[in-house]
């Protein structure tokens, strides 16, 4: 469980910080460093640690990718990412 941002996504995004983290991952605020949209960006932790975990991690990727319109996920050192429209609550 790396809390770790990877050099690929920190040369795709500026971190602007820390939004939560739970049992299954951890999310950060971010700027896309081309567009300048501002997004969320999720790590998940362990989503393949059995099949359960898979399945519930691949339903939320899903249902986020369709009611927030998501990019596409990126697998990140075995840790699948998706990067989600920042919305400020």
């Amino acid at each position: 469980m790396s809390e770790e941002i990877e050099r690929h996504v920190v040369r795709k995004f500026e971190i602007a910080g820390r939004l939560g983290k739970g049992a299954y991952g951890i999310v950060w605020k971010a700027i896309d460093k081309r567009t300048r949209n501002v997004v969320a960006l999720k790590k998940c932790f362990d989503a393949f640690r059995n099949a359960t975990d898979a399945q519930r991690t691949f339903r939320e990727i899903m249902y986020l990718q369709v009611s927030v319109l998501s990019v596409p996920c990126a697998m990140c050192n075995s840790y699948p990412s998706s990067i989600y429209r920042y919305i400020d609550s």
